[in-house]
């Protein structure tokens, strides 16, 4: 199967590419290998690249060509208009399948159901979607029975059919933590969100939404993670003797919510930080060993006012 695609950056010394398929603003392969034929100066960011991908599986793709020009091919001398490709009206074409409706050769795609309900003809195969992850986890909290509630002080938690709070009353230094109840997560090749808000003004209050191999998150603990100081959203990570963190320059408003997200590589090793979508931070110093994480959701006071995060999702994918 091939592909093509934009390449996005390029690891001259490993001949690692990062590729934006074609015709998805989305869909990016990261860390993938790149032919040893193809020159590194070849290699310029904004290049078009051909990738195969063996059975379809993207863990086996590779980048086996580059050139300039329109994605969909040609270039400039080329055809660019889909429409004027020569032998269309054969249907012998492998990469461009028509529809079962359209009499085509390829009955094996097959049509739309008319109020795409997810059902019949639109049904997902959510067993075959799974394969591609070892480890898929989501929390909405309508339950939290896998979660441990701990405070101090003043705090408390409230489990919600829509979101849980963390609150920390109004006694100087209280705390509340939220502690998945087992540390098997991993912080390798896995994906971590946080969904939430602040409740409260969010001066003199801490956060941490973190992966952590303690159940109480600091600076120097292992962990990978977001600290929200005072509502300015740092990216933060530490093997348990230094730590890097990374100011994101994004401030949290009372009632603001934020999509809180890290991805973890430990083949590079690195972790790149998205605040609502968008890349804050890529780091790639003291990163923790990759297994046996807590999933910690915390809060606390600096001063006698009461302070409050709410959880309103949480999802993990290894």
């Amino acid at each position: 199967m091939l592909n093509i695609g934009t390449l996005k950056s390029f690891d001259s010394t490993n001949y690692r590419a990062e590729v934006q398929l074609a015709g998805s603003m989305a869909a990016y392969l990261d860390n993938i290998p790149v032919a040893r034929n193809i020159a590194s100066d070849q290699m310029t960011v904004g290049r078009h690249v051909i990738l195969a991908i063996p059975g379809g599986n993207p863990k086996d793709a590779c980048v086996i060509a580059v050139w300039d020009g329109a994605a969909g091919g040609g270039g400039a001398e080329g055809v660019t208009d889909h429409g004027e490709l020569d032998g269309l009206a054969d249907d012998d074409h492998a990469q461009y399948l028509k529809e079962k409706a359209s009499g085509g050769l390829a009955a094996e795609i097959p049509d739309h159901a008319a109020n795409h309900d997810w059902l019949g003809d639109d049904a997902v195969n959510l067993t075959q979607v799974l394969l591609y992850s070892r480890r898929l986890c989501h929390c909405d909290w309508q339950v939290a029975d896998q979660w441990t509630q701990s405070v101090t002080g003043s705090g408390s938690i409230s489990i919600g059919i829509h979101n849980t709070p963390l609150q920390t009353g109004a006694t100087n230094g209280s705390t509340a933590k939220l502690v998945t109840s087992a540390n098997g997560f991993g912080a390798g090749a896995a994906a971590t969100k946080f969904h939430g808000r602040f409740n409260s003004l969010p001066a003199d209050s801490l956060v941490w939404l973190c992966a952590c191999k303690a159940t109480t998150p600091g600076n120097l603990e292992n962990h990978i993670g977001f600290k929200i100081i005072n509502g300015r959203i740092w990216a933060s990570n530490s093997d348990g003797v230094a730590q890097t963190l990374t100011d994101t320059g994004v401030d949290m408003a009372r009632y603001s919510e934020k999509h809180l997200l890290m991805i973890a590589n430990n083949t590079i090793p690195d972790c790149k930080f998205y605040v609502s979508d968008v890349l804050k931070a890529t780091h790639t110093t003291n990163m923790p060993s990759p297994w046996n994480f807590y999933i910690v959701h915390y809060i606390t006071n600096t001063t006698a006012a009461s302070k409050a995060w709410r959880c309103i999702q949480f999802s993990y994918v290894q």
